[in-house]
């Protein structure tokens, strides 16, 4: 902010005036026999100014303050090429402001919020085999998590900032690990024989006491909970067909998934939601396509999805319980939209567009769209292709 230099001001002398000489008698000021009195204005004025002083400022200059008082600019964290690998980047939620927070001899993906938006955690690959790291969003403060012989896969960071959940994958096993968000006490959540198959990705449940996933077989997965301080496993779901990417709603009630079906000629994937105590079982979406990748928005009062028909996509609304679905938009032959995510405020959602079907060699761009399907904008180009197969936008969480 540039401070205005005060110059001193210059007053000409006025002419002078005759007037009648002083008295002989010298005149002295009356002293003030209550300097109290001047302290209790003093008090006063301050008093109001603090109570009163916001709302009179706010009146008398309306613009002030209003950049503040409107929803701030969110940060968005991708994957993107740099250099023939795979390094973080930011962006805010205009497409402005893109910022490299990993520049390494290695691909860095499957970036993570921490809860209070200070930090990200992320998949490394610089040794040869995938380990969790852990950066300031800054990019300063980078730390190695964990140092094993398995893959280590999908981090999430827990509500409250203190632990990550990951997936660790050895042989044809793979469990739930979880370690302190400093590296110390990396522990195993889940037994494989009693699991199977874990499936990224891994959901906390906004009050940090659950982890929902998916787990099974070659021919069926089902809908997962998991108590991370007792270790208590509990099934949700037993459904055919493959039940996946659980999703929570805001208020930790409800989970929304996808169940893909192949008992049919023709497989498809339709959206189910399921309360947390395993009641309320409801499809919510309907059709012979491929609906995926469901997503909460902020009121958890619609959920955001991706319809694949035709090697095409388009992404949808609908409401939650199912009524009123929507097509925002629909890519054209060849490209996909992928991986939808709300901002904070509910009135836009981001997503990745790629080409269908996708390789290594290609790139995709992270776009918006405002949710009533106007102002179809370009955040940022050439994001990359990685484990997911391609980036999840993410939000940084409102500190």
């Amino acid at each position: 902010m540039n401070v205005p230099v005060l110059r001193p001001i210059v007053v000409r002398d006025a002419p002078r005036l005759k007037t009648q000489p002083w008295s002989s008698r010298a005149k002295t000021a009356r002293p003030i026999r209550h300097p109290w009195f001047i302290v209790t204005i003093v008090l006063g004025v301050a008093l109001l100014a603090v109570s009163f002083g916001a709302v009179l400022w706010d009146n008398i200059f309306p613009l002030h303050g209003a950049t503040a008082s409107q929803n701030p600019l969110q940060t968005i964290v991708f994957t993107q090429h740099q250099n023939g690998r795979t390094q973080i980047f930011t962006v805010d939620s205009h497409g402005q402001n893109l910022r490299q927070i990993t520049a390494e001899d290695a691909n860095t993906t499957q970036v993570s919020w921490s809860a209070d938006g200070k930090r990200l955690v992320f998949v490394n690959d610089i040794d040869g085999h995938e380990q969790i790291y852990r950066i300031d969003a800054t990019g300063t403060r980078e730390a190695r998590l964990t140092n094993d012989n398995l893959r280590d896969i999908a981090p999430s960071w827990s509500p409250g900032n203190l632990e990550i959940s990951y997936i660790g994958v050895g042989g044809s096993n793979s469990a739930i690990w979880i370690i302190n968000s400093d590296g110390t006490s990396p522990r195993k959540a889940t037994d494989p024989s009693k699991t199977g198959t874990v499936f990224a990705p891994l959901a906390w449940a906004p009050d940090g006491h659950r982890i929902a996933f998916a787990s099974g077989s070659s021919d069926r997965a089902n809908i997962m909970l998991l108590t991370p301080k007792t270790g208590e496993l509990r099934q949700l779901t037993n459904l055919r067909g493959y039940a996946t990417n659980p999703t929570w709603s805001p208020d930790g009630t409800t989970l929304v998934f996808t169940v893909a079906t192949t008992d049919s000629p023709t497989s498809y994937s339709v959206l189910y939601t399921i309360h947390a105590d395993g009641t309320g079982l409801t499809q919510i979406t309907n059709g012979d396509e491929h609906d995926g990748r469901p997503t909460w928005s902020p009121d958890g009062s619609h959920i955001a999805f991706v319809r694949m028909a035709n090697q095409r996509s388009a992404l949808f609304v609908v409401n939650a319980d199912g009524s009123n679905a929507r097509q925002l938009t629909f890519a054209t032959g060849g490209q996909m939209f992928d991986f939808p995510a709300w901002t904070p405020d509910g009135g836009s959602i981001l997503f990745v567009r790629h080409s269908f079907p996708s390789s290594p060699s290609d790139t995709a761009t992270l776009e918006a769209i405002d949710t009533g399907g106007d102002n179809l904008r370009t955040l940022s180009t050439t994001l990359a292709p990685d484990a997911w197969p391609v980036i999840r936008p993410a939000i940084r969480p409102t500190p």
